[in-house]
């Protein structure tokens, strides 16, 4: 390989390098509540830069919540299912309706996590049926501050 070729990739790993750390902080000053144009003073860089950066952050954010959600909504299906069959061999074991209620209550549970019979809302003129998605997009910043303690409560609940 050519010097030149060595010497463009190497300059292109500093640059990418110095940008992750550059996002760290802007980052870390972003959820300590410091403005942009602070932001872009205590890094010494373009107000521009800071803007860029913190878009990119935050769509980063997004997709960690995205999947942190999937795992929440994974962990509680595999665990009504378990309580399912636990309530599905009991029930042949004793032939106690008690045991054909909880596996009643068991889909109606996952039916509801996924939406499947999610009754209407009406919220103003706004219309909302069946499973409801949520662009994580439209949030605001403390929206998201909100549904990630949310999201971490249930972590912890279920370690």
């Amino acid at each position: 390989m050519s010097e030149k070729k060595i010497n463009s990739k190497q300059r292109r790993a500093q640059v990418h390098y110095k940008r992750l750390e550059r996002r760290k902080k802007v980052a870390g000053l972003y959820l300590r509540r410091y403005t942009m144009a602070e932001i872009a003073e205590v890094i010494d860089c373009s107000l521009s830069t800071v803007v860029l950066d913190i878009k990119h952050i935050k769509k980063e954010w997004q997709e960690e919540a995205r999947e942190k959600i999937g795992e929440v909504i994974s962990r509680e299906l595999a665990e009504i299912q378990h309580l399912e069959n636990q309530a599905a061999r009991e029930f042949i074991r004793q032939r106690e309706t008690k045991f054909l209620e909880l596996r009643l209550k068991c889909k109606d549970r996952r039916a509801k996590l996924l939406g499947l019979d999610q009754p209407e809302k009406h919220l103003g003129e706004v219309k909302i049926s069946g499973g409801m998605d949520i662009d994580l997009g439209n949030l605001t910043d403390s929206e998201l501050d909100i549904l990630q303690k949310i999201m971490e409560r249930h972590e912890d609940d279920g370690k």
